[in-house]
């Protein structure tokens, strides 16, 4: 998975997969929410069907701007977290 950071508090998974879905076929974008607010908490999960295309994006989008915010891409070290994980 790939982790990105900084992303703006009104971005929407749909929005976050556009971004991304031009480097290869994505498997799961996922965007945290607050348990008790609902609002996004910043950062995302992108998974790739292929690691090269995650390879590529990262090289690609680290360090770049999303509506005036610069964006941190990098190697997630952990997956998705299931509710009973939580």
């Amino acid at each position: 998975s790939v982790l990105v950071r900084n992303i703006p508090l009104h971005m929407t998974v749909d929005d976050l997969r556009k971004k991304f879905e031009k480097f290869g076929e994505l498997r799961d974008v996922y965007i945290p929410r607050d348990y008790y607010t609902q609002r996004s908490r910043g950062f995302g999960f992108i998974e790739f069907r292929d690691a090269r295309d995650a390879d590529e994006a990262i090289y690609q989008l680290d360090k770049t701007s999303i509506d005036g915010r610069e964006i941190n891409v990098c190697l997630s070290k952990e997956g998705r977290k299931t509710p009973r994980d939580m």
